[in-house]
């Protein structure tokens, strides 16, 4: 779904609207009272997640750049890795000075905002947009030339080493999401 909206709509514009879910899920934190409205903002946060996440970063690389792309689609992991390190540390202790209801108010809005300006600042479509190619593209190119065609989608679909892909993707994901998600209330509640 998302490379059919990428296909469509700016990813510029498909990430503020990520941003401004993950501010709406933190409101909906703060101000929320019943689990439906909880429910409703944890939907928001997955729309974010998705839009404003490695679906529209990863992207983003592969667009601008041909060479390198393993590496520089790592920094966005070790980035993401090494920020929920640091949230895990400094949440609990700001939980317990300022409070549950400060903290989702200030940490939503603030790093909301710093996304929706990198959203719009900081984020471009495609190359060929703006009549450019991506940096490496001529070496990467006779390299193509070299190596010949991929497979198409549905052939893609049919091949195990594609599903197990997929599966890995996912379970690391999950891990990933439940640890930067869930670490900074466990260690809270263990003092």
């Amino acid at each position: 779904v998302s490379g059919a909206l990428m296909a469509r709509i700016s990813v510029r514009i498909l990430a503020f609207i990520g941003s401004l879910c993950f501010i709406a899920f933190f409101l909906l934190m703060r101000f929320a009272t019943s689990l439906g409205m909880l429910y409703v903002g944890a939907g928001l946060f997955g729309i974010s997640t998705v839009l404003g996440g490695f679906t529209t970063l990863q992207p983003l690389v592969t667009w601008w750049h041909a060479k390198g792309i393993g590496t520089k689609l790592s920094i966005l992991s070790v980035g993401y890795a090494l920020f929920g390190v640091l949230v895990s540390f400094v949440i609990p202790r700001l939980l317990i000075t300022v409070g549950f209801e400060k903290v989702t108010l200030y940490y939503g809005l603030t790093i909301g905002v710093i996304a929706c300006a990198a959203a719009l600042l900081l984020i471009s479509d495609k190359p060929e947009k703006y009549g450019l190619k991506p940096y490496g593209y001529e070496e990467s190119a006779e390299r193509a030339a070299s190596v010949g065609g991929g497979l198409p989608f549905g052939a893609i679909l049919k091949t195990a080493p594609f599903w197990l892909l997929m599966i890995c993707v996912m379970l690391l994901t999950v891990a990933s999401t439940g640890y930067v998600n869930n670490a900074s209330t466990y260690y809270q509640s263990l003092g």
